[in-house]
């Protein structure tokens, strides 16, 4: 049987003391607070024993069971600032200094290659431990990424037969095997440490003083400082001139200046490699991948994390954080930048953690659909916006539910799960300011489908959205979708 809650508040101030009672009285008269319980209770119920091995880890238990305090989250005014805030190990101090939308300030000190090479040596060593041991990573993650289709939009709402069933089973039965917890740990250490890159003419000084004159190497075109072949891989310093990144040929870069072009899967780790960085000081660079790249994780971590800047991103699926079995980061601290990439991206997760944050700047993004803040089974995806006066647009595909045919988008806050197969898991999308633009087709915008939770939540400004039907709020089966925009003069059509 089929149920359906949905949750929408717009314009909603929760600093306000009288808007907080009328909430609280409406939740009363209309028992929306037991109405959340009851589909809590039934969100813990979902068959979970299909395929034990994409059970979600504990991070989106403890999400989803909670329901991500649904009526409490909005009143709370999602500013993640509490002890018991809900976001992944991964956020929690990024999102501590992005809380006054600035650039994050460093008080650490910065760190030399030779220290960042060390650290991504332990790193590597741990995130080989947690994915499991075996030499199959190659061979699963792309039997992975080829059953995706059977566990995004495909009969979604129909009980799969047993043929599809024991092939999910068995493509998925390697993930089962990876400590995602712990690769969520691991992921935050790799991020702290990144951030470290701060202080840019020093580093200039003392990598130079180090590695000699500049140098151009097999697969960086331009300045380079610092090379070498680790354990883990190949790890190469560019220097402050414009520089060419091939970069299926490096596994860790920094460069640390320049209007740089990089090409393949910057910050991508997989089949080829386990961990995966790439970060980029300053410049307007211009990044062109294919498919899982600009943080993107399958059995591994990957970022992709750039300072400041105007920049060109395009990809295509699983790009711009993505997380399955793994963790995805894609960071843009500052400048005006232009995103383009396909489906699964702009923070998306299968039984892994994906996350792409833009922090300042006014920016345009698009992507084909199942994008920003999409999250299918056992996954949390998370995409986050500070400020600047943004573009976003997510087409759709064609899916038939309920026998009526519907163009789905499922992103902007998206969690989806499989109906009576696999429960879905945490989508969130934040925007903490700016006059945004948001376009979507359809069952967009804080939507929930079997046992998933969706939320998008938009702090203020005038805003426009243009959604299709079965957007801004809504929830298919025991599950959960929110939509929230706390300020602001804000228009909503349905295309």
């Amino acid at each position: 049987m089929w149920t359906t809650l949905t949750l929408m508040v717009t314009a909603l101030a929760p600093q306000d003391a009288r808007v907080a009672d009328a909430i609280r009285a409406a939740h009363a008269e209309q028992q929306l607070t037991a109405a959340v319980d009851a589909v809590q209770a039934r969100l813990a119920a979902v068959e979970r024993v299909a395929i034990r091995s994409v059970d979600a880890p504990e991070y989106v238990t403890q999400l989803r069971g909670s329901g991500v305090g649904v009526l409490d989250l909005v009143r709370a005014d999602l500013t993640f600032a509490g002890p018991d805030s809900w976001a992944p190990d991964a956020m929690l101090e990024l999102v501590a200094r992005l809380a006054d939308k600035s650039v994050p300030k460093v008080k650490s000190k910065p760190i030399d290659p030779r220290e960042f090479e060390r650290l991504c040596e332990h790193l590597h060593r741990d995130v080989v431990k947690a994915i499991g041991s075996g030499r199959d990573i190659e061979t699963t993650s792309a039997r992975l990424h080829a059953v995706l289709d059977k566990v995004r939009v495909v009969g979604m709402h129909e009980p799969w037969d047993k043929a599809t069933r024991d092939l999910v089973a068995e493509r998925f039965e390697r993930v089962g095997r990876a400590e995602r917890d712990k690769l969520v740990v691991l992921a935050r250490r790799l991020l702290a440490a990144s951030m470290r890159w701060s202080d840019a003419k020093l580093l200039r000084q003392l990598v130079k003083k180090e590695a000699g004159p500049p140098r151009s190497i097999e697969g960086v075109r331009g300045d380079v400082l610092y090379d070498r072949e680790t354990t883990f891989g190949r790890m190469v310093v560019g220097g402050p001139g414009p520089n060419e990144y091939e970069c299926s040929q490096v596994d860790v870069i920094v460069d640390l200046g320049g209007d740089d072009i990089y090409r393949g899967p910057a910050g991508g780790a997989g089949e080829m490699r386990q961990l995966a960085v790439t970060i980029d000081l300053a410049g307007n660079d211009r990044y062109e991948a294919i498919n899982d790249g600009l943080g993107s994780a399958t059995f591994g971590i990957g970022l992709c994390l750039d300072f400041e800047g105007d920049d060109v991103y395009r990809g295509g699926d699983r790009c711009l954080g993505f997380g399955a079995a793994g963790v995805g980061m894609m960071i843009d601290l500052a400048g005006k930048d232009d995103y383009e990439i396909g489906t699964l991206g702009g923070g998306a997760a299968l039984a892994g953690l994906g996350i792409c944050m833009d922090v300042d700047g006014s920016d345009k993004f698009v992507a084909a659909a199942e994008a920003f803040g999409c999250a299918l089974p056992g996954g949390v995806g998370f995409y986050f916006d500070a400020a600047g006066d943004d573009e976003r647009t997510l087409g759709g595909h064609p899916n038939e539910i309920f026998g009526e045919s519907i163009t789905t988008s499922f992103g902007f806050g998206a969690g989806l799960g499989i109906h009576g197969q696999l429960p879905g898991g945490v989508g969130v999308c934040v925007d903490l300011a700016g006059n945004d633009r948001w376009i979507a087709r359809g069952l967009a915008c804080g939507v929930g489908l079997d046992g998933g939770c969706g939320i998008i939540r938009d702090g203020g400004g005038d805003d426009v959205y243009e959604v299709g039907r079965g957007s801004l709020g809504v929830a298919i089966g025991p599950a959960v979708g929110v939509a929230s925009d706390a300020a602001g003069d804000d228009k909503f059509s349905v295309l």
